[in-house]
């Protein structure tokens, strides 16, 4: 028996653990070749290009067929792969940078074989504080329309938008949505550190005069405060200028040996560096209270007898 017209068709797919990412998180990417033909598929290599804004963890790649060889791109190499056939390789990355992360996959010598994926980290910026971003759309196409939370944006008809609020960015080129193929918005987002409170402990006394051991703690900061930054400085306003800076301890105690009677003001950052500033005042209580200390006479009336 001869069959004819038996030819291996080979379809690549990417698949990525999350739509949207912070810095420092693990992202998972998966890529699937199936071969759907009728004959087997030789010289198999799909090569694999990871954005510079994540990092790959060396111990998470796993292939259930070929081999893969981490690299500017990567290559996965399967050699053979039989009709009907199906191989995945999965790995993690940690990710650097914020903005649109874009991954791509294709078959090595097979045309119209690549396939993209994203993970959008949000691009944060201070409460308070103006900003400009820059966005940019693929050239080559005779019109763009740029939206902001699905909204269009009026006079937004060039192939770069300069973005001066938070929200979603998406671009539409020639009715064409997300022309990147990729379809993951830019999202700008503030970030702030939360309210938290100072708690001043006054001095304690000795023979009516305060000891230098009066404490500032922190309290509102989160089940990880050591991600935070801190300075004092003494006044109603924060006064330094290029601070040295201290990581927030487990306890929160932010300074101790302190007088009292002074007012402090507290500058926490986050790691962006935005700031929030809290300024309280560490009294003295060492004066004598009225009931005891009211002068009293002592009269001898009568001399005691034996």
């Amino acid at each position: 028996m001869i069959t004819i017209g038996q030819t291996p068709e080979l379809i690549l797919k990417k698949l990525v653990s999350t739509k949207k990412a912070q810095i420092g998180e693990v992202v998972s990417y998966t890529l699937v070749l199936s071969n759907t033909g009728g004959a087997a598929a030789t010289n198999v290599v799909v090569q694999d290009s990871l954005s510079s804004a994540v990092v790959l963890l060396p111990a998470s790649v796993a292939a259930s067929a070929g081999s893969f060889v981490a690299g500017v791109p990567g290559k996965w190499t399967l050699g053979n792969l039989p009709a009907g056939a199906t191989a995945t390789l999965t790995y993690s990355v940690s990710v650097l940078a914020e903005g649109v992360i874009y991954n791509t996959a294709r078959l090595i010598g097979i045309p119209d074989s690549e396939t993209t994926v994203c993970v959008t980290v949000p691009i944060k910026v201070c409460q308070g504080t103006a900003f400009q971003i820059g966005l940019t759309a693929p050239g080559g196409y005779n019109s763009y329309q740029w939206y902001r939370n699905g909204t269009a944006i009026p006079l937004a008809t060039g192939s770069s938008y300069t973005a001066t609020q938070t929200g979603e960015y998406t671009v539409e080129s020639s009715n064409v949505q997300c022309p990147s193929t990729s379809c993951c918005p830019l999202i700008i987002e503030l970030d702030s550190v939360p309210a938290f409170t100072v708690v001043p402990t006054s001095p304690t006394c000795e023979g009516g005069q305060p000891r230098n051991d009066g404490r500032l703690t922190v309290l509102g900061l989160g089940l990880n405060p050591g991600q935070y930054r801190y300075a004092i400085t003494e006044g109603s306003s924060f006064t330094a200028v290029n601070p040295a800076l201290s990581a927030v301890p487990a306890d929160g105690s932010l300074a101790t040996n302190l007088t009292g009677d002074r007012t402090y003001t507290v500058r926490m950052y986050n790691q962006l560096g935005c700031y929030r500033d809290v300024s309280l005042t560490l009294t003295t209580n060492c004066s004598c209270p009225p009931a005891i200390c009211v002068p009293v006479t002592v009269k001898k009336i009568r001399a005691s007898r034996p």
